[in-house]
């Protein structure tokens, strides 16, 4: 089993005790898994009330189901995301995230994206 910032855990779990609340927002870079699939490109994954239905805890990461529209049960896809793909996760008291605040950081993961050159 691979070590696990347990700071990153923490951020996680109010991340899911928030999903409660709509005024909570989140984004996630990361690389994840499509359904199981193979590793896609790095990009943000938005964590709110209205945009993920479920959030499982893994060993080696989280599982999700990402929602486009709420009413519609057949939109929604699962992605998993390994712990060691998450680059950055911020969190915003509004949807536009205009004043976000850096939660999380890893810039060994987010220099191998080329995301993030100038820290």
């Amino acid at each position: 089993m691979e070590k696990v910032d347990l700071n990153l855990l923490a951020i996680i779990n109010q991340i899911i005790s928030d999903l409660s609340d709509r005024s909570k927002h989140y984004l996630v870079l990361a690389n994840y898994y499509f359904y199981h699939d193979k590793l896609t490109n790095f990009a943000p994954v938005y964590f709110n009330n209205d945009a993920i239905d479920d959030i499982q805890l893994t060993e080696d990461g989280m599982r999700c189901k990402l929602v486009f529209y709420k009413e519609d049960s057949d939109d929604r896809f699962t992605i998993r995301i390994p712990y060691n793909q998450i680059g950055k996760i911020t969190k915003c008291e509004d949807s536009e995230f205009v004043k976000e605040h850096t939660l999380f950081l890893n810039e060994e993961v987010m220099l191998r994206y080329e995301v993030f050159k100038d820290i």
